[in-house]
């Protein structure tokens, strides 16, 4: 099975990367954590994509996902690809 889930839709603005109220880079870890790890007990991936720690362009964005991912997934023993 193959499935896409955006996480908490509408919760944080895609700013590119500025730190803005309201946008993803200024979201805490914690609260990427607990909506990542949310995800991962109700679908039960085989593994789980992501970016490096670098955010593949060193998008503050995305290096924030990485850390957030690695910490949801770690836990729950599910494979990280792209850590």
């Amino acid at each position: 099975m193959s499935e896409w889930q955006w996480i908490a839709e509408g919760r944080w603005t895609d700013t590119a990367g500025r730190h803005v109220p309201g946008s993803l880079t200024s979201a805490s870890v914690t609260d990427l954590v607990e909506v990542i790890a949310d995800q991962i007990d109700k679908i039960i991936p085989d593994v789980v994509l992501t970016v490096g720690p670098d955010g593949l362009t060193g998008h503050p964005d995305h290096m924030l996902i990485h850390q957030a991912v690695v910490s949801a997934a770690a836990p729950r023993e599910v494979p990280i690809f792209g850590s």
